[in-house]
């Protein structure tokens, strides 16, 4: 049976993994090897074959937390191991000089740091909502419960904006950290940021791509069943830094107004719904909400600057033996192993992209005077490039490998290119549906077939949505250009708009162009319904493009749960690499498809976005 989606309440994950993180995995193999030997063996012919099932699951295990399972067609792809090989890493005590002689000991300090060093104190007291019968927040905040509660209004009144547009069939349960990051590494510069639980395979013929990876929120409504086992217990996490609404409080000014040292101080940089008129410079916290839901329900790309940019963990292992510009690449992430615990880094290739990324086009003139590069096209063809030994898997040889075999070429122009201003853009498909608004709408049609999203020089550097400890090297092209700051589509800019109230800022963009009218039912009939919301009708269409079910275009999240035989595989998963296994096997939980085609033991998926 299934376990069902709601698991009670707990507290939230532990984020900073360290070593005795091993011992919990190896536990889990523990628990795992007894139904695995049973259902290895009702299926496979050989010892061998049960031999080379069980050293996967170890491998994944070693690798990867929690486990991936592949439940009736759904393979997933955690994002927790993300958070282990980064969290395990920023500290500047952790950095170390290498070269060709690097030593496990030197590995183990970037991988490890000193755990005091990077232990921090997560809030654990709970406060949770019900948005509606099917949407759940939850927020973790340990600071005066007054205060607290103005964070949850906020928090739930930003969900609550995003369900109105956003069709949700199936459950939606969201955490939110409220905190100072500088009770871990002082990040005063980074407001929030945002993260997909999970994420999946979804192979279905209609409504989902194979090749590509979904979020979980969206995955739970794409799948033709509402509870799975595979489900995380959040479909999307947050975090929230209390340091930045501090670093604008005037403390003499609170104490004049009454403020007696105890609680939070008034006058932060955080704007909260019924408190005296937002002032110059403050941001409304709903604001801040709903732009890091879109994030976590998948609006962000997993192309990024993953071996070269400062805070990244590959950077440390490799400086010293490449030249600067050899790392300067822009691919997606890494599929990465390691073989033992604390052991060696090895790459054996690069993981498949997120959806989001299915639609993104290169328009750099310089790289493409008569047209354009599909970004698919160029993933597709970057994760062709593997390796089959351990020995050219050892990271500086992967590198090496990928640079001398001239596959760095494009990624390195990619790099380049991000640097310039107006280069990247996701374009749309005709809308999945005849009756789409932005079929049907004059205004519509013809305003969006495009988003420019934001690059230029500060792509690759800037520090506005990314800050200390908690950096993931994706670029700024998860979000929209500078250009829609002033539009309807302003949300997903990489800058918020101060001095004004969400609403505030959704009347002002609205004002200037004719109402978008789009039918809603009403008492068994369709009325029109005058369309003005926070999420912008070119978000929006970047959403429904993914495959949500919105308002403008409705589509009920129509698939059919027939397997798709002929979608691509990429060679990484499908190779049988000797020691290294590129694939893990669940075969217990596999029923109509074969999983070991699919399932990748999970590396590095570096979407978590910061602002």
């Amino acid at each position: 049976m299934p376990s069902p989606i709601y698991r009670g309440e707990r507290l939230p994950k532990k984020r900073n993994k360290h070593k005795s993180d091993m011992m919990k995995l190896l536990s889990q193999f523990q628990a795992a090897l007894d139904n695995l030997i049973i259902a290895a063996l009702g299926r496979l012919a050989t010892v061998g074959m049960v031999v080379e099932v069980l050293q996967a699951l170890l491998l994944y295990l070693l690798v990867a937390s929690p486990t991936a399972i592949a439940d009736r067609n759904l393979t997933k792809r955690s994002s927790d191991d993300e958070n282990y090989l980064y969290d395990s890493n920023v500290d500047d005590d952790g950095h170390s000089d290498h070269n060709e002689d690097v030593t496990d000991d030197d590995i183990n300090q970037i991988l490890f740091p000193e755990t005091e060093a990077r232990e921090g104190t997560f809030p654990s007291t709970e406060y949770t909502l019900n948005v509606s019968s099917l949407v759940q927040v939850v927020l973790y905040c340990d600071l005066h419960p007054t205060f607290c509660n103005k964070v949850q209004v906020a928090y739930a009144a930003a969900a609550t904006e995003f369900i109105r547009v956003v069709n949700i069939k199936n459950s939606l349960r969201i955490a939110a950290y409220y905190y100072r990051f500088c009770d871990n590494k002082c990040s005063n510069d980074t407001i929030a940021w945002a993260v997909p639980s999970s994420q999946f395979t979804l192979p279905f013929e209609d409504g989902a791509d194979l090749n590509y990876i979904y979020p979980q929120t969206l995955a739970k409504q794409l799948v033709p069943y509402g509870i799975t086992s595979s489900w995380d217990d959040w479909d999307i996490e947050m975090d929230v830094n209390h340091d930045y609404y501090l670093c604008a409080v005037d403390f003499d000014e609170a104490y004049e107004k009454g403020w007696n040292g105890t609680d939070v101080p008034p006058g932060g940089k955080f704007w909260f719904q019924n408190e005296t008129a937002i002032r110059s410079g403050q941001i409304d916290l709903k604001y801040v909400f709903l732009h890091e839901i879109l994030h976590g329900a998948g609006f962000g790309s997993s192309w990024g600057d993953h071996l070269s940019h400062e805070a990244s963990p590959f950077r440390q292992l490799l400086q010293g033996i490449f030249d600067p510009i050899e790392l300067q690449l822009l691919t997606p992430s890494p599929l990465w192993v390691m073989l033992e615990q604390m052991g060696p880094i090895y790459v054996i290739g690069f993981q498949p992209t997120m959806i989001f990324d299915k639609f993104l086009v290169n328009v750099d003139a310089s790289l493409h005077p008569n047209g354009h590069q599909s970004m698919a096209d160029l993933g597709f063809e970057i994760q062709s490039f593997c390796v089959s030994d351990q020995t050219s898997a050892y990271i500086s040889n992967f590198v090496n490998l990928f640079n001398r075999y001239g596959k760095s070429i494009p990624a390195r122009e990619l790099w380049l290119s991000m640097g310039r201003n107006h280069t990247l853009e996701f374009q749309f498909p005709p809308p999945a549906i005849s009756n789409s608004s932005f079929s049907i709408n004059d205004y519509l049609k013809s305003k969006y077939s495009r988003m420019v999203l934001s690059t230029g020089q500060n792509a690759m550097t800037s520090r506005l949505e990314l800050g200390g400890r908690d950096f993931r090297p994706s670029l700024s092209n998860s979000h929209v250009g500078q250009m829609y700051a002033v539009s309807p589509d302003f949300l997903m800019t990489d800058d918020f708009r101060t001095g004004q109230t969400l609403d505030e800022i959704v009347k002002e963009v609205y004002a200037d162009i004719d109402p978008i009218m789009y039918l809603v039912p009403f008492n068994g009939t369709l009325v029109n319904q005058t369309y003005q919301s926070p999420i912008g009708p070119g978000i929006l269409r970047i959403l429904d493009t993914m495959g949500y079910s919105t308002v403008l275009t409705n589509t009920n999240y129509m698939v059919n749960s027939e397997f798709n035989k002929t979608a691509k595989v990429h060679t990484c998963d499908a190779g049988d690499y000797d020691s290294l296994q590129a694939t893990a096997y669940v075969s217990s939980a596999v029923s109509d498809f074969d999983a070991s085609s699919f399932l990748i033991a999970v590396g590095l998926v570096s979407w978590l976005f910061f602002m």
